[in-house]
């Protein structure tokens, strides 16, 4: 990308303004409304829309913005350090009750997001991007709890993807 093809601080500063005010509003109405979006941002449906080409790409914002908050959550907790200072079984339960409280919060714009999973590439690159990069960072914290001796053996891809559904609920 040439230097005039990226986007100026201002536009990436309004961007990031409005994926805040989509996700805020999905998460406060279940809905995605342009009108309330765009109010809350102090900016006008054409500027939403010089960003956002549809309502699925901003769905995807607001998708985007849950699953880094939803796997924020899982990094802080599934590390090494803690499956070496709490051991696996009390990590585990730490993990649970800590995705319930994230999970609840982002829920509203999950289930709006992940409706649309399906029919629109852009929201499904998006799921696909943060559960892939999940999956490597729970891989590599479980090779690592291997070698400490303190998570049983067994293909450590294999045991993410087994937490991984298991977090997702």
């Amino acid at each position: 990308m040439a230097p005039s093809d990226r986007p100026s601080t201002r536009a990436q500063r309004t961007k990031a303004d409005l994926k805040a005010a989509i996700h805020f509003e999905i998460a406060r109405s279940g809905t995605l409304d342009v009108a309330a979006v765009t109010e809350a941002a102090g900016l006008s449906q054409a500027t939403f829309y010089s960003h956002f080409g549809s309502h699925d790409d901003a769905l995807a914002a607001a998708l985007d913005i849950s699953l880094t908050n939803v796997t924020e959550v899982s990094r802080s907790i599934v590390n090494i350090e803690t499956i070496l200072e709490m051991g696996l079984a009390d990590m585990i339960d730490l993990l649970v009750e800590q995705l319930v409280v994230a999970f609840g919060v982002e829920a509203p714009v999950l289930r709006v997001a992940l409706a649309r999973l399906s029919q629109n590439t852009t929201i499904r690159d998006v799921y696909r991007s943060h559960q892939s990069a999940h999956h490597l960072h729970l891989t590599k914290q479980l090779e690592l709890g291997q070698r400490a001796s303190v998570v049983r053996a067994g293909e450590p891809d294999q045991l993410a993807a087994a937490l991984l559904v298991s977090a997702q609920g």
